[in-house]
């Protein structure tokens, strides 16, 4: 399993538009600890956050995760990421269905 790192990304958003951790927090949502631990590579970043992240850095979701790749030294191909989510999102209602079964 390849392991994305995406705590650069962030700091280096938030930076950009010098913008405190505090108010990207809010924006998405969260306390500045659960935000501080997505930036420092300690907890998972939730997708509907990086729904949330694309809006509020006026970024398409597309952009915001290639950046993530380039800064892993990760290079896949658009397929591969196509993949990567259906692959996830398979798995996940895999696990909703066994639930119920």
């Amino acid at each position: 399993m390849i392991k994305i790192s995406y705590s650069v990304t962030l700091v280096r958003l938030r930076k950009s538009k010098n913008i405190s951790q505090k108010a990207v927090a809010k924006a998405l949502l969260v306390s500045r600890p659960t935000y501080l631990s997505w930036e420092y590579g300690s907890g998972d970043l939730p997708l509907s956050k990086l729904f949330l992240l694309s809006n509020y850095y006026e970024l398409s979701v597309h952009v915001i995760i290639q950046m993530i790749f380039e800064e892993s030294k990760i290079n896949l191909r658009q397929e591969d990421l196509d993949f990567a989510i259906l692959k996830n999102d398979l798995y996940r209602i895999k696990q909703v269905l066994e639930k119920y079964l």
